[in-house]
């Protein structure tokens, strides 16, 4: 059987995100059969974004489904409308993608094969390079972040790949109510928990790919209001930094990821003076 591959891109508020994300897509090694972007929280949409890429991706043989929910999604809804309108589409293994990070041409390729050489239901790539951008445009690049230590899948979150049963699954507990977690990448929590823990009667196998990287994870601050925003966030409360600094400091300690939280630091200090 020829599996149907889908990719989900969830976008909002960037269309030249978005562009850059799909251009990517056309550059892959292995092609998907079907694409489905949705857009949410704008009122407008930019689908005219992609008019002139639309003949590309048919002449390759991608279908493209573009979704557009004007308001602000519910968190329950942010994925599962565009894991339901891909399942609806008819694909067998579904691969997410972020429109903010960039993605190397074997990305695809990468998870594919290693689902399908598996008896796993997802896999997700573990190391994966890092990029933080501050509102400076200061760059503090990593060629190999352990994503383990901050995503709770165990791998980067948006290299995540699966089957067409976790599809079903996921849609299933993404409608339901769960007030113990936060909204901070709430979807990937639900199957986290509820989908992949062997403690969870009728779970999924969930397996990470670790010798190979194919994607580099973008945390941009160049939006200074955001970065603030942020920033207010880590440091407001010297006891609690974000999940990310946190975790990864007191597991991994990666070096950049000191010096990034020291220079951050010393800047908002500087910018509440």
């Amino acid at each position: 059987m020829n599996k149907k591959i889908g990719v989900y891109i969830n976008t909002y508020n960037n269309p030249r995100n978005l562009r850059m994300a799909v251009l990517q897509v056309l550059n892959q090694v292995t092609l998907p059969h079907y694409l489905l972007v949705h857009q949410n929280n704008n009122k407008s949409t930019y689908q005219w974004a992609l008019e002139d890429i639309k003949p590309q991706l048919e002449s390759k043989g991608i279908g493209l489904r573009y979704v557009h929910t004007p308001d602000v999604p519910e968190a329950k809804d942010y994925y599962s409308i565009a894991v339901q309108n891909l399942y609806d589409m008819g694909a067998d293994v579904f691969i997410k993608w972020d429109d903010d990070d960039i993605y190397y041409s074997h990305y695809i390729d990468t998870v594919f094969n290693a689902l399908e050489n598996s008896d796993a239901d997802a896999v997700v790539v573990k190391y994966g390079e890092k990029l933080v951008v501050n509102h400076e445009y200061e760059f503090q690049h990593d060629k190999k972040f352990d994503f383990k230590w901050i995503h709770c899948l165990g791998g980067m979150s948006p290299t995540l790949c699966f089957t067409r049963d976790v599809a079903e699954r996921a849609i299933e507990l993404w409608s339901k109510s769960y007030d113990h977690y936060n909204e901070v990448m709430w979807d990937d929590k639900i199957l986290c928990y509820e989908l992949f823990s062997s403690a969870k009667l009728n779970s999924r196998k969930l397996i990470t790919v670790n010798d190979k990287i194919v994607a580099c994870y973008v945390t941009d601050f160049t939006n200074k209001t955001a970065y603030i925003e942020i920033l207010n966030g880590w440091f407001q409360d010297p006891g609690k930094l974000s999940d990310f600094f946190s975790k990864a400091l007191l597991n991994n300690k990666p070096e950049f990821i000191e010096e990034v939280y020291k220079i951050e630091k010393k800047k908002y200090l500087d910018l509440q003076k």
